[in-house]
């Protein structure tokens, strides 16, 4: 068990006896309605995992809500998914992935002329999140971001 892991969010983190690892995060519920409001109601594309913390939202099991904000917040939520934001992201995401001059297949080329496997590795690992998060967009599904 470790206790107030803050490497990326403030978090939990244990091994239970059989083995499933659990993450417990602590984040602020006004800045994180904020995220999700920027994304569902802003239309607001990323560079990649768009709408991880909508997912986030969507999907979580509460455990504990003294007020009932979060379940609140959740069937505020239970929405279709906007045409403006899928528009949004493919745009956003296509940009990134290739036409314009910073975008990341000239990119992995000029990596891929210097021999630099590291910047190989992180140039190819980005376009992959811009590619699945207009896969996800395209299909109309929020995106589940990173899973270890």
């Amino acid at each position: 068990m470790e206790l107030g892991n803050s490497y990326w969010e403030l978090e939990d983190n244990c091994t239970l006896k059989d083995g499933i690892d659990i993450d417990i995060l602590y984040r602020n519920l006004e800045d994180f309605s904020q995220q999700i409001y920027s994304v569902v109601e802003e239309f607001t594309p990323s560079n990649g995992y768009t709408t991880c913390m909508w997912h986030n939202l969507l999907h979580c099991n509460i455990l504990f809500d003294k007020n009932g904000k979060l379940e609140k917040l959740q069937n505020k939520y239970q929405v279709a998914y906007p045409e403006e934001l899928r528009r949004n992201i493919i745009q956003n995401n296509m940009n990134l992935l290739t036409v314009n001059l910073p975008s990341y297949d000239k990119q992995i080329e000029k990596v891929l002329i210097r021999k630099d496997i590291v910047s190989i590795n992180h140039r190819v690992a980005v376009f992959l999140e811009s590619y699945l998060n207009i896969i996800f967009a395209i299909n109309r599904l929020t995106h589940s971001g990173e899973k270890g």
